[in-house]
């Protein structure tokens, strides 16, 4: 029997066999998604006001609540080992590169940021990690 045969009779669609080959890191066999945590890293590169960051640092917390954020590293202990000198960086966890962005994009989340942004100069991003 041809494989071609075999994954017509199994009903099997080219992704389907990506997916049980393990080359889909989104999708498994059963169309259910397979969890991949996403991280937020904001990077202070300079502070510019930092009365602005006291009203962020206020207001900040509100927007996390109902979201599902694990808070790995705020602004602790670090050490440059390429590029220009920072000030310091945070990295939060998220179950999902979707729960990361509808945290950042929340109305309360949003509020908060305002005074983030007045308060110095950053660099933010979501990456994908792996599989778990």
């Amino acid at each position: 029997m041809k494989v071609i045969d075999f994954m017509k009779i199994m009903n099997f669609t080219i992704e389907k066999v990506r997916v049980m080959m393990n080359l889909s890191v989104r999708n498994s066999c059963m169309g259910v998604a397979n969890i991949m945590p996403a991280y937020v890293i904001f990077i202070r590169e300079q502070t510019n006001d930092t009365e602005a960051l006291k009203r962020y640092s206020s207001k900040a917390p509100a927007g996390l609540t109902g979201h599902p954020v694990k808070p790995l590293s705020m602004y602790e202990t670090y050490e440059v080992i390429e590029g220009p000198e920072v000030e310091g960086a945070a990295l939060l966890e998220f179950p999902s590169f979707e729960e990361a962005k509808a945290w950042y994009y929340s109305p309360a989340y949003q509020e908060a940021l305002v005074h983030r942004l007045n308060g110095g100069v950053y660099r933010g991003m979501i990456i994908e990690g792996v599989r778990k």
